[in-house]
């Protein structure tokens, strides 16, 4: 078993976040997660719905039937 440094440890866990930063960038489910885990857990799937239909709307990637993308987004929720 290796034994790093305490350097090697800073750099490891510097490598380690900007990783994460960078896969927050790419995935608003993933930021959520980070943000707050004990809220967003993989066992509530109604808040993964919610975070990836806002990064379609975001993306331009949510579609209407004639291949054109929303620009709006109502949301009903109980409260």
């Amino acid at each position: 078993m290796k034994v790093l440094t305490r350097r090697q440890k800073e750099e490891k866990l510097k490598l380690l976040r900007e990783k994460r930063i960078r896969e927050c960038r790419q995935s608003f489910w993933i930021y959520c997660k980070t943000m707050a885990p004990d809220f967003y857990r993989e066992d509530r799937a109604h808040l993964r719905t919610l975070a990836t239909t806002l990064q379609a709307l975001y993306k331009g990637e949510l579609l209407k039937s004639n291949g054109e993308a929303y620009k709006k987004l109502i949301l009903n929720l109980p409260p």
